[in-house]
């Protein structure tokens, strides 16, 4: 491996034999220092050009629900950039400085995709601290957001953005909510994963006896 890039560079991974492996992203800040694959091609530009290129690609792979991840991390080629679209509300996180780089071409981005109401960016993890990176969470308007319920997949969620302390719903576990649900007829059911209680409410919806989140 190029160690003699900058920090947040993207480099490129050489096998023992010299086989290039791709290209990464590599933060020596980074607690876990490890090296984050965003290309199979050597050499490879993490820059605007590409970051617009893999956020309409991630897109395209989604399904064409109201509420939904958009864009998940580095299984979308992205590391550290997480998009959310709860119906007209969007939700960004930057959790690499790689993306954070890009933060205001991200947004710029998502607003000519989509017709968003609001962008809220949240960014107070504590991992960013370690990144050299500010703490917030703040819509991109700069105006507050009140609360509002959405409708997920038969369910409606009640979700406030800008004061949950954790995912408002775990979008990327939309699937595994259904499919536990529809096999709950019947059943008493424990939800032991309750941020959102969407177990147990999916559970609820295909006909549970019981269900405690």
């Amino acid at each position: 491996m190029d160690l003699n890039c900058e920090r947040s560079d993207a480099c490129s991974l050489i096998a023992s034999d010299g086989r290039a492996l791709g290209s990464g992203i590599l933060d020596t800040r980074d607690p876990v220092a490890a090296w984050r694959r965003f290309s199979w091609s050597e050499d490879a530009q993490f820059d605007e050009a590409y970051i617009a290129n893999a956020i309409h690609d991630a897109v395209m792979r989604r399904g064409e629900e109201s509420c939904r991840r958009l864009v998940s991390s580095d299984a979308d080629y992205l590391p550290g950039l997480v998009i959310e679209q709860y119906e007209d509300l969007f939700t960004v996180q930057f959790s690499s400085r790689a993306v954070e780089g890009h933060s205001k071409f991200v947004v710029d981005l998502l607003k000519e995709m989509f017709a968003a109401q609001e962008i809220v960016l949240i960014n107070d993890m504590p991992e960013r601290e370690s990144l050299g990176l500010e703490r917030y969470r703040r819509t991109v308007s700069g105006n507050n957001l009140k609360g509002r319920w959405v409708a997920i997949d038969g369910v409606e969620f009640r979700i406030d953005l800008l004061n949950a302390n954790k995912p408002v719903i775990f979008l990327d576990q939309r699937e595994q909510h259904t499919l536990v649900g529809s096999l709950c007829e019947g059943r008493r059911v424990l939800d032991g994963f309750a941020h959102s209680s969407a177990f147990a409410l999916q559970a609820m919806r295909s006909g549970a006896e019981l269900a405690v989140a």
